[in-house]
């Protein structure tokens, strides 16, 4: 079990360095990019909230690596922006450092979000469409059993949410891809029924 923790947290921290590696990458074009920093600060601590480049040229467009960080000083997420547009990927972390999620983007459009538990094993997957929850290809518990995910298919039915212990807490039911009505349990019994339209 040790050997398989050491093994996903390697795999997990190679797949941070190639993401890094990979947003600093993008570019339009070859010309020579003259960027200024910006950072923004929490105004009690200090501490940065952001930080992030733009293009010396035009002020207006945010280019390369835009970091959001925590209180605590730890980084909160990153996304690659290409001459104002987001780049092909967005990470999101725990408040320790851990990945607690990985967008894939395409033109600026959300693609799949793949999602870990604190520990860097798999949570989910969920499938976009048109910025649109559409499809959730695998959900697990934090030890990487496979839960239930519910009758969602192409933006219809019911997806069910867990805890990290595959508890079920919550039923969300979709039409078109639209959240219309939540069902929450409480020690598995029916708590609370909800409509949004």
């Amino acid at each position: 079990m040790k050997i398989l923790n050491k093994f996903k947290k390697s795999i997990l921290n190679i797949l941070k360095l190639y993401v890094i590696l990979f947003l600093f990458s993008c570019s339009k074009d070859n010309r020579e990019i003259q960027l200024i920093k910006k950072s923004i600060y929490y105004p009690k601590s200090k501490i940065k909230i952001c930080e992030y480049y733009v293009l010396k040229e035009d002020t207006n467009k945010i280019h390369g690596l835009y970091t959001f960080y925590y209180e605590n000083g730890n980084i909160k997420s990153q996304s690659n922006f290409n001459y104002g547009k987001v780049g092909n990927s967005n990470i999101i972390y725990y408040d320790d450092g851990s990945i607690m999620g990985f967008c894939k983007i395409k033109n600026s459009i959300t693609l799949e979000i793949l999602g870990f538990y604190q520990n860097g094993q798999s949570k989910e997957v969920r499938k976009m469409k048109n910025e649109k929850f559409y499809n959730c290809t695998l959900m697990k518990d934090i030890n990487g059993k496979d839960l239930e995910i519910g009758t969602f298919k192409d933006g219809n039915g019911s997806i069910n949410n867990y805890d990290s212990i595959g508890t079920l807490f919550s039923v969300d039911f979709y039409k078109d891809s639209r959240n219309y009505r939540q069902i929450r349990y409480n020690k598995n019994k029916l708590d609370t029924l909800d409509f949004w339209w």
